[in-house]
């Protein structure tokens, strides 16, 4: 896949990205739907991201990236979808200052899993550049089937985690496969070697927990 298509496919995902903040760090978030009236709000990222703010009751700020509009979640102002052994989590809230311009037809949820030797971007808000919403890529070097988690052979970073997972189809269109959840360096003796990116399956997560909650997706 070619700099020019993967340049287009984070123009398109710039729009649903967001920064989640608690008050132990920061992380990635990904707007993946809305309900029908636009007023309630879905957002994925990795459990471990804001497992400390729900052990504890605390807030979770969203950041929406491309407008800088912030909202500060109460925990009763929001219903949190957790699985920890897949890492994934989903946050549903009502959103009274998020950007109406968002559309949603150009970002599915791809219900196909993955293959080794898949070619996948993913992108977040690495610690070391909290600012810049950053691209990775890499190819599936092995599927987990138990866990719908896959191993990339490609980078992550701390602030990352969270970010959608995505690939681009031949008719052009972004579909997001995933969740990053960690990265895993190969440690040697007295040295770090290149590792794998972790990616969590999101399709059936997402459709469990917005069964209930009447919210649509593009493609839906």
């Amino acid at each position: 896949m070619g700099g020019t298509v993967w340049s287009h496919a984070i123009e398109q995902l710039y729009p649903f990205a967001c920064k989640i903040r608690i008050s132990r760090g920061t992380g990635t978030g990904c707007i993946l739907s809305y309900d029908k009236e636009r007023q309630l709000c879905c957002i994925a990222t990795a459990n471990h991201v804001i497992s400390h703010a729900e052990g504890w009751n605390e807030p979770i700020r969203i950041i929406h990236a491309e407008s800088g509009v912030e909202q500060l979640i109460s925990p009763e102002g929001r219903t949190v979808y957790r699985h920890p052994e897949s890492d994934l989590a989903v946050i549903f809230f009502s959103h009274d200052r998020h950007p109406q311009s968002v559309e949603m037809p150009s970002l599915t949820v791809e219900d196909e899993p993955l293959h080794v030797g898949n070619e996948v971007g993913w992108a977040g808000f690495p610690s070391i550049l909290p600012d810049h919403f950053s691209f990775f890529s890499g190819r599936v070097s092995t599927a987990l089937p138990q866990s719908e988690s896959y191993l990339m052979n490609g980078e992550a970073m701390s602030g990352v985690s969270g970010g959608p997972a995505f690939i681009v189809t031949t008719q052009g269109n972004l579909h997001v496969v995933g969740i990053v959840t960690a990265y895993i360096p190969e440690r040697a003796p007295g040295e770090y070697l290149p590792g794998v990116c972790t990616v969590a399956g999101i399709t059936s997560f997402y459709k469990e927990a917005s069964r209930d909650f009447g919210l649509s997706s593009g493609g839906d």
